[in-house]
């Protein structure tokens, strides 16, 4: 259950269905929360509330594994990217 929804949640980032696929990992996330793959399942949910604009909630989720895990330097980088796509998108807004 767990592998099939992970499987899932990739293929509906993939498909650009990005809705899909948080939900996805937010049950993964909730049921599994002591998960080998935790942190990828927070990985997936980041990057797809990056390429949905969602930037606050992205970066919540990062803060959320930084906490738990302080040395993640995958997180580390969504952080650093994610900050600079916020400021690009406000860049293009004005």
């Amino acid at each position: 259950y767990q592998s099939a929804l992970n499987n899932r949640g990739i293929a509906y980032t993939k498909l650009g269905q990005y809705e899909k696929a948080v939900a996805d990992y937010t049950t993964l996330i909730e049921e599994f929360p002591d998960s080998p793959s935790w942190e990828s399942n927070y990985n997936g949910r980041i990057g797809c509330y990056a390429s949905m604009g969602k930037y606050d909630l992205a970066l919540a989720d990062c803060d959320t594994v930084l906490k738990k895990n302080p040395n993640s330097s995958l997180i580390k980088w969504q952080v650093r990217n994610i900050n600079k796509l916020k400021r690009e998108n406000l860049q293009n807004k004005r």
